[in-house]
């Protein structure tokens, strides 16, 4: 037997090897929750932000929805949550949301926390797996791409939604009906949808500038309709006192708060902070700005002539108006990456997916993430220098920004393209309404 035939993996394809990536992906995932149980870490980094909404829906079980938002009260109630061997490091996780966002963790604030989490994990899950494989379907044409689907589900924004017990699923739910709507020439039910992403409304920095730019006006009456009753119901579970504290809370966010980790977010913010341990302080955000003011003009620019929602234009640019979006949001987590998943899911069912950016996109935020919890590891072993744990923040936060940026390239470069072909151009499939 020659020395070729001994050595594994020497005819895999592509897919192939993506599936060993999925497989490797699994085991650190598993290895990941595994190790916090173990520690017993419950509410300290496993299911941390699961445990903030619990504390919340608690709050607003027994104080009223306008005690939500009162930092020392949620204090109380989380300390009890917290793990005992690290309370020198516990800080209060805030809960952003309007009121009505909150209604569903009243119910699991009836159940133990920890039991609550795997109750909401396992409802997420089989959500967030529905929904993406009637996505592919429906843009497939009714042949859906399991691989695609695999991919989509074990990329680390959907991990860290899980891990955490975050709740992008929604996001992802509400963005992608948007989209569905949009390019079957449903404008009022795509805005309606929209008004989902009041649930985190930095989402809506550039889309709602878009639809204006655009006179998408009944895309914006469909997200007023929406608005308007969300903030309505808020108002009245909360009343004024209540609004006014969650105003006050998103104020606290853009001063930053404690919990809010800038150090690893996915956005220029992320790069004016850490750069500043390295270079003048005001020299770091005066390259920060101006990074996001070119972001913003790069992505509007795209916009500026009429898009027809049905063309292959519109996800394109769509496209790059997400990933632009999740660069100059002020408060931008990976995990709120997942509103891009509808957009890749309909990119790949047509081939127009930017292949490398999105294996990319899949793969090395957590190769990234291995390498930052080995080198912590070590660290936490006194092998490194702590010193070291501000540069594995960067080499997260900065992957995450790239990428965004690239697919914000990707889409102005074939959105310029098009624009030298007929702008109206029609797909010759059609998307399954429903």
């Amino acid at each position: 037997m020659t020395k070729e035939h001994l050595l594994p993996f020497q005819k895999l394809t592509g897919r192939e090897w993506e599936n060993l990536g999925i497989l490797a992906l699994l085991i650190f995932y598993i290895t990941q929750i595994l190790l916090d149980i173990i520690w017993k870490n419950m509410c300290g980094n496993l299911a941390i932000d699961f445990c903030a909404f619990w504390s919340a829906g608690h709050v607003a079980r027994t104080a009223g929805y306008a005690s939500v938002y009162n930092l020392d009260l949620l204090s109380q109630i989380q300390r009890t949550l917290f793990p005992e061997t690290a309370l020198s490091s516990f800080v209060t996780v805030p809960v952003p949301y309007l009121p009505i966002f909150i209604t569903p963790f009243q119910l699991f604030s009836l159940l133990k926390p920890n039991l609550g989490y795997w109750i909401w994990s396992i409802i997420n899950l089989a959500i967030a797996i529905l929904y993406i494989y009637f996505l592919i379907k429906q843009m497939g044409n009714g042949f859906p791409d399991k691989h695609i689907l695999f991919l989509l589900l074990f990329s680390l924004p959907v991990f860290l939604n899980f891990y955490f017990g975050q709740i992008n699923t929604w996001l992802m739910i509400c963005t992608g009906e948007f989209l569905r709507a949009a390019i079957t020439d449903k404008p009022i039910k795509a805005g309606i949808w929209l008004g989902g992403l009041l649930l985190k409304p930095q989402l809506l920095v550039l889309i709602l500038p878009i639809l204006l730019i655009q006179h998408s006006f009944k895309a914006l009456t469909g997200f007023i309709i929406s608005t308007t009753g969300i903030i309505a119901s808020s108002f009245i579970l909360a009343g004024f006192d209540g609004i006014a504290g969650l105003v006050s809370l998103w104020i606290g966010y853009v001063g930053g708060l404690p919990t809010n980790g800038p150090e690893i977010m996915m956005n220029w913010r992320m790069l004016g902070l850490n750069l500043s341990f390295f270079i003048p302080k005001n020299l770091s955000w005066v390259l920060a700005f101006t990074g996001l003011v070119i972001t913003v003009i790069a992505a509007l620019y795209m916009w500026r002539r009429p898009i027809i929602f049905t063309s292959s234009q519109f996800m394109i640019a769509m496209l790059g108006a997400l990933a632009a979006t999740n660069a100059i949001s002020w408060h931008s987590h990976l995990s709120t990456a997942m509103i891009m998943i509808p957009v890749f899911a309909y990119l790949s069912c047509h081939d127009n997916l930017p292949v490398y950016g999105f294996r990319a996109w899949i793969f090395l935020p957590p190769l990234i993430k291995f390498v930052t919890f080995i080198l912590a590891l070590l660290i936490s072993l006194m092998l490194l220098p702590a010193n070291m744990t501000s540069l594995l923040n960067f080499a997260f936060g900065l992957t995450g920004l790239s990428l965004n940026l690239y697919f914000l390239w990707w889409s102005f470069a074939h959105n310029k393209n098009l624009e030298n072909r007929e702008n109206d151009r029609r797909f010759s499939y059609k998307i399954n309404p429903t």
